[in-house]
């Protein structure tokens, strides 16, 4: 079953090893030749004050994108409200439902541009839902 994030980025490459699925998602190909050709410029050393006056585009991908300045803060997937009389596909079927509410949300309220790298696999959330709880 293709996850939210799938359905939203176009082209992804999944792979699934046993219940880890890593899902590489494609950027455009004007995105990688934007990048490539960018990289070819001769790079020049300037000073701060030089660079900030500047008004030729700074090459990529430096300066990093601060997080909350340059791109959006995303919250971690909160652990869905769960009792010891669930049964564990209760509890499956809960914390898949919690996580793709939380993706929708994500990709419905930031532009992908606009989005750092973040984990789109449930069941690294589980473990680390597990770990924090102990």
């Amino acid at each position: 079953r293709p996850s939210h994030s799938a359905q939203v980025m176009g082209t992804v490459m999944t792979r699934t090893q046993g219940n880890l699925t890593t899902v590489f998602a494609r950027e455009p190909d004007y995105a990688i030749q934007e990048r490539k050709k960018d990289a070819t410029r001769p790079f020049e050393r300037s000073s701060l004050l030089e660079e900030a006056s500047s008004l030729r585009p700074r090459p990529l991908p430096y300066p990093l994108p601060v997080e909350g300045v340059d791109v959006p803060v995303i919250e971690i997937p909160k652990r869905p409200q769960w009792r010891s009389a669930m049964t564990p596909e209760e509890l499956d079927v809960s914390e898949a439902a919690e996580f793709e509410g939380w993706l929708k949300n994500i990709y419905s309220s930031h532009a992908r541009t606009e989005l750092n790298f973040f984990e789109h696999n449930l069941e690294v959330w589980r473990q680390l839902w597990r770990s924090v709880e102990r």
